[in-house]
């Protein structure tokens, strides 16, 4: 029997009248209310736990979606949470675990918050670094941007080197919490959500060596079955960094899927170790007037031939 899975991949829903300096990371409030509101009247929406071990079984069926959050936000819990439950829908949430147990934000948002309190001083300090190629003479959202371009596209240990390079400059992280706590990660499990993992440190796999990635993804799946008091049976790659290798090293840890960055939907035998996602974020542009039809255009995947050469 054929089927269509499409999962749609969020990571930050942002307060009335906020912004994120990284666009398509975000989404408003407003438009994610919305969203949800006319998805729960038009479509299946089923949790992705359960929609892996359907198509596992043979029993998958027809057209659905699954909600999916990445990276841990704190608006996750303050915001999506309620939305979701107000309108009845499932969603997964995957969790990087030292993120979490450290209560620090990710590197591109220590960038952000130190260079906007600094702007001058890193400015100077990007043009007498080895980095000195990024243009710092830019607004900061694009200067913030144009660093976060070029340190995911470097390999890990440029990217540890540099930011030793700003710690031993600016400092710690001043601004406030980014991050979910355990126990609100334990509140969105009690309110039916589902948790998965997102590796231990959030590291992309491929940086890292077979070895590390296993002890990445292993032992993440240990830690947060611990700490949740259930099986956790979903992963999710980094930054979508995957291959061939750590898909194997998934299914041997156990898990029952995982997912990718790769744009599209999941059809009929589709590899449960690299499920396809659309990247769901405000869009720029013309169709921010209609964001809402515009989504569910996409949904249809009428459009992913020509939309996955602009991905």
């Amino acid at each position: 029997m054929k089927y269509s899975l499409q999962i749609l991949g969020f990571h930050r829903i942002m307060p009335e009248g906020e912004s994120y300096f990284i666009p398509p990371m975000a989404m408003s409030c407003q438009t994610f209310s919305k969203l949800m509101e006319w998805l729960a009247k038009v479509v299946k929406i089923i949790d992705l736990d359960d929609a892996a071990k359907r198509i596992r079984a043979g029993e998958f069926r027809g057209r659905a979606v699954a909600i999916t959050f990445d990276d841990g936000y704190k608006d996750n819990f303050d915001i999506a949470r309620d939305i979701l439950k107000k309108a009845g829908i499932p969603a997964t949430f995957f969790i990087p675990v030292h993120p979490i147990d450290k209560g620090e934000p990710y590197w591109w948002d220590y960038l952000y918050h130190t260079v906007r309190q600094n702007m001058p001083a890193f400015c100077n300090f990007l043009k007498h670094s080895s980095h000195a190629h990024i243009a710092a003479d830019q607004p900061l959202n694009l200067l913030c941007r144009s660093m976060v371009r070029y340190l995911n596209g470097a390999d890990n240990a440029v990217r540890l080197s540099f930011f030793a390079d700003m710690f031993k400059e600016f400092g710690n992280y001043t601004g406030g919490r980014t991050l979910m706590t355990w126990e609100e990660i334990r509140q969105m499990q009690q309110d039916g959500f589902s948790i998965g993992s997102h590796s231990l440190s959030h590291t992309p796999l491929t940086d890292l060596t077979p070895d590390q990635s296993k002890f990445e993804i292993e032992q993440s799946k240990i830690i947060l079955s611990q700490r949740l008091g259930t099986e956790v049976s979903g992963f999710c790659y980094p930054r979508g960094a995957w291959n061939k290798t750590v898909a194997d090293i998934a299914k041997h840890a156990g898990y029952a899927y995982a997912a990718t960055t790769i744009f599209g939907s999941n059809n009929t035998g589709c590899n449960l170790y690299a499920l396809a996602r659309r990247n769901m974020s405000d869009y720029q542009g013309i169709r921010a007037h209609f964001p809402i039809p515009a989504y569910l255009l996409e949904m249809t995947g009428i459009l992913d031939k020509w939309l996955s050469k602009r991905r």
